[in-house]
């Protein structure tokens, strides 16, 4: 009887004796993933202790428009800083001399008992206020420099602007003093030209300074600690003592005559009495130096600045 039951019902038999295909991989599925979540434990472990002993401080990594840069995407740069007052060169021109900054403010004159009282007393200044920040030349345009104008305006076509230019050279200027690279022969005029040719080469819009500036200039860098000039000394390269001594220079500031001058040759000259030093422009010759706003640009500069006129 047992049998002929078995037989009545042989495909219920098998299926709950035989183990279901299907069960086995799901079974397997939890060791499979603790095995890969400990590997992957292992590897970062290992990571760290690599990190640790090889690699004490992490390179600098490049910046974001750097790395579209590696890439090949076009980067725009953000705007430079005008602050510096250098902006308007361009890479392949830098400066050819050394420019000072001097903050905007109020500069106050000094008092008799300043040290740099008899430098300033005879300009008959007052407080002076200056309303942006600028650049002054640390040292006066040099003969060397001078020339590189000199050698452009002979290199022009012949003609009246050629001859207006060279009329205003004048004789002087390649007579330098022994141990001062300074040029001091110029008139006021040629220093202009001067200013308008290196604008027209750097893309700059150079300018001789007015007097307040060279005023300030001089307040500036002697609050900051910068030694005065002592009758023994001879020429000095150092910024304030050069503004003070390295001759008298060409402001653009007018006077009943001509155009105040500042700066001296040596300690007490170029004082005049105690009085503002004010020269003819075209009839009188002393150095000069060159000042430069922040945010001035020179239109049309550049490649094209040996054939604009001045």
């Amino acid at each position: 009887m047992a049998r002929r039951q078995r037989a009545a019902h042989p495909a219920a038999v098998r299926v709950r004796r035989e183990p279901s295909s299907a069960a086995g991989p799901v079974r397997q599925r939890p060791a499979r993933a603790k095995t890969l979540g400990l590997g992957l434990a292992v590897l970062l472990l290992l990571l760290g202790i690599f990190t640790a002993v090889f690699l004490p401080e992490w390179p600098e990594w490049p910046e974001w428009p750097e790395w579209r840069s590696l890439i090949g995407w076009q980067v725009q740069k953000p705007p430079q800083d005008t602050s510096s007052g250098q902006t308007c060169l361009p890479p392949a021109q830098p400066t050819p001399f050394t420019l000072l900054s001097i903050p905007a403010g109020t500069y106050n004159l000094p008092t008799p008992t300043s040290g740099l009282y008899p430098f300033t007393h005879p300009h008959r200044l007052e407080t002076i206020v200056i309303s942006a920040p600028f650049l002054i030349q640390e040292q006066p345009v040099s003969r060397a420099l001078f020339k590189q104008y000199v050698d452009f305006v002979e290199s022009r076509e012949a003609g009246e602007e050629q001859e207006h230019l060279r009329s205003r050279l004048g004789f002087s200027w390649n007579k330098g003093e022994a141990g001062s690279p300074a040029v001091k022969g110029v008139s006021l005029e040629a220093g202009q030209d001067f200013s308008r040719w290196l604008s027209q080469k750097t893309g700059c819009a150079y300018d001789l300074p007015a007097r307040e500036e060279w005023a300030a200039a001089v307040i500036h860098l002697y609050n900051a600690g910068a030694p005065l000039p002592r009758p023994s000394d001879a020429f000095d390269s150092t910024p304030l003592k050069s503004l003070l001594q390295g001759g008298s220079e060409w402001t653009r500031s007018p006077c009943a005559t001509g155009y105040h001058l500042v700066g001296a040759d040596d300690w007490g000259a170029g004082s005049g009495g105690g009085q503002p030093v004010c020269m003819p422009a075209l009839f009188a010759v002393a150095g000069f130096r060159v000042v430069l706003h922040p945010g001035n640009q020179q239109p049309g500069a550049g490649a094209t600045a040996e054939k604009t006129n001045h």
